[in-house]
């Protein structure tokens, strides 16, 4: 029997099986439900009145905690970060906020950022008018993004709950570079108090700060402290074919791009029997560092002061109901009459692996390319180069098929050279066969001296397939996670080259070419398992991605490359087939 046939069929199947374990951990999420749970309607929300902590309107927040009847105690562990739970915003202090890529909305007396829409994102091509929503307060779609300054001392501050004030209402950035939108606190006698958010043309970085002065007679203790909180709905770009990593993610000394789901928080807080309300299972301290939610395309971080160190929590605490992923810095001094200023980034946006390389080396690891990342990275790197001159991802695919052809040529020249003359040899080889049929080891043995004195690599038939193998899967990926090529057209029918061909052509097309090339390589005196597997693989390979919806994209660079081999196994039959009228000739001139 063939060996390499068979070494080609396993790892065909092996993939396959990798594919669809990965597509069986999707779940199938209905896209006009998701797309009513990120409808800009901020009303009936619940409000969850059980406090651990006073959270003021001002985002300076005092060491006392307050129960359901409005009486207030010290905190028994001041160390554990306090949570609070929903709270409804007032839809008069709602500050709105335009700029070339963002559609932001504020809460002014909060300081939370409860809504972004990206406005070059569409839900959908059948949906292209609706943006992208990432962040937004409603029932079925809940997910903030929150700062503010945190006292854990003694205060001379007499906090009442209408600190915060905004300038107006509405701000657009218009044809500015950056745009700055403040809150200032009303009752400045012993703290002047600013925040500020900044937001800048071309960017979906906002810069978030605080500038304090101390003008009290007592020093103030402060620390910045930065959240992201989040219900457990689904993510809202996630597709059935193409799962990914969806919940936080940290950094640490193990890791630059540490993942949890909210299920493995979950897991991890029953493991530890916890019990204390506001506890939480996750608990680090990193110097500098960022939190993040990561879902597919899209991602949010907190990216603090990289020179400072922070105490990072994740999970739901006890008692409440909503993810959380929490930064805090340390305790800073802010000494009588001493000025000084607290700030943080926040990412809100796609996951553009250059720009976000920039804010933290390990936020490019948003896009979820797996095991495969070694290869993928590269990858898309190439096809980002080619883009930038060829406009089209779809004629960039098939570049970059070319010049993966290219790379491999000498390889393939090899094998192919191989599979030519082991095809020529069929009839000497069924001649063994015939000879040495009973004694199995005999035949391995002078099949081996056939081989050697034939020149042929019984193996290397394989070798070009399993070598590519690796490239095919992670463009794969690239093509699944990289938001660049997310709803990217290439022509005619064909409008997402990340989605499936909904017409089929190119998945049967690649059937249709894979066919022909099995064809060109297989000889007449195949065994009858050897003839099912050529039989049926273009079949089976067509339908499983038929099936499974595999990306254009993918049947784009497959079918392409099925036809530069049938090519070039053309080319070299018809040398091996010149070589052979040679030799003849001078055999015959003899």
């Amino acid at each position: 029997m063939d060996y390499r046939r068979i070494a080609l069929f396993a790892a065909f199947a092996a993939t396959s099986l990798f594919l669809v374990i990965k597509w069986k951990s999707a779940e199938d999420i209905d896209e006009q439900a998701l797309i009513n749970a990120q409808q800009t309607n901020q009303s009936q929300t619940n409000v969850d009145t059980s406090f651990e902590e006073v959270i003021t309107q001002s985002n300076i927040v005092i060491d006392t905690s307050e129960d359901d009847l409005g009486g207030v105690t010290k905190i028994a562990a001041p160390e554990q970060v306090a949570v609070i739970d929903k709270v409804t915003p007032n839809e008069a202090s709602i500050i709105n906020v335009q700029t070339d890529l963002l559609n932001v909305k504020i809460d002014s007396q909060t300081g939370d950022i409860i809504y972004t829409a990206l406005n070059e994102y569409s839900v959908s091509l059948e949906h292209s008018e609706t943006p992208v929503t990432i962040l937004n307060n409603t029932d079925n779609y809940f997910f903030i993004a929150q700062s503010y300054l945190r006292s854990k001392r003694g205060s001379p501050l007499n906090i009442d709950s209408t600190l915060f004030e905004a300038d107006k209402f509405e701000y657009a950035l218009n044809e500015d570079e950056t745009l700055e939108v403040k809150l200032t606190y009303k009752d400045q006698s012993l703290v002047k108090l600013t925040k500020i958010y900044t937001f800048y043309k071309n960017k979906y970085i906002i810069d978030v700060s605080y500038e304090v002065t101390n003008v009290s007679n007592e020093n103030l203790f402060l620390t910045l402290d930065n959240r992201l909180k989040r219900d457990s709905s689904p993510d809202p770009a996630q597709k059935k074919t193409s799962p990914s990593f969806v919940g936080f993610a940290v950094a640490n000394e193990d890791s630059i791009w540490e993942k949890h789901t909210f299920n493995d928080l979950e897991d991890e807080k029953e493991d530890q029997n916890l019990n204390k309300k506001g506890e939480f299972s996750f608990n680090q301290t990193v110097q500098g560092g960022f939190i993040a939610y990561s879902q597919k395309y899209f991602v949010v971080a907190w990216v603090p002061n990289q020179d400072e160190t922070q105490h990072q929590n994740l999970g739901i605490p006890v008692g409440y109901k909503y993810n959380f992923a929490i930064n805090k810095s340390d305790e800073v001094t802010v000494a009588i009459g001493e000025t000084k200023t607290f700030s943080s980034k926040l990412w809100v946006g796609p996951e553009l692996q250059d720009q976000l390389d920039e804010l933290h080396d390990g936020l490019k690891h948003s896009v979820d390319y797996g095991i495969f990342y070694i290869f993928s990275k590269p990858i898309h790197w190439v096809l980002t180069k080619i883009q930038s001159v060829v406009p089209n991802w779809g004629w960039s695919i098939i570049l970059l098929t070319l010049l993966v052809k290219l790379l491999f040529f000498p390889l393939s020249a090899k094998s192919m050279k191989s599979m030519a003359k082991m095809k020529k040899l069929a009839p000497k080889m069924a001649q063994l066969k015939e000879r040495y049929g009973d004694d199995r080891q005999k035949m391995s043995q002078e099949l081996m001296k056939f081989y050697k004195k034939e020149g042929i690599n019984p193996v290397s038939g394989c070798l070009p397939m399993l070598v590519q193998m690796p490239i095919w899967i992670s463009l794969y990926w690239v093509l699944i996670e990289a938001v660049e090529i997310r709803q990217m057209p290439f022509m005619f029918w064909v409008q997402d080259l990340s989605a499936a061909d909904p017409w089929l052509v190119f998945p049967v097309l690649m059937g249709v070419s894979m066919f022909f090339q099995m064809r060109m390589t297989q000889s007449a005196n195949m065994d009858p398992m050897q003839q099912k597997i050529f039989k049926f693989m273009p079949i089976g390979m067509t339908l499983f991605f038929i099936i499974f919806g595999m990306p254009a994209g993918l049947m784009i660079y497959w079918t392409v490359n099925n036809c530069l081999s049938i090519c070039q196994q053309y080319l070299v039959n018809k040398q091996i087939d010149k070589e052979e009228q040679i030799a003849k000739a001078e055999a015959a001139s003899k």
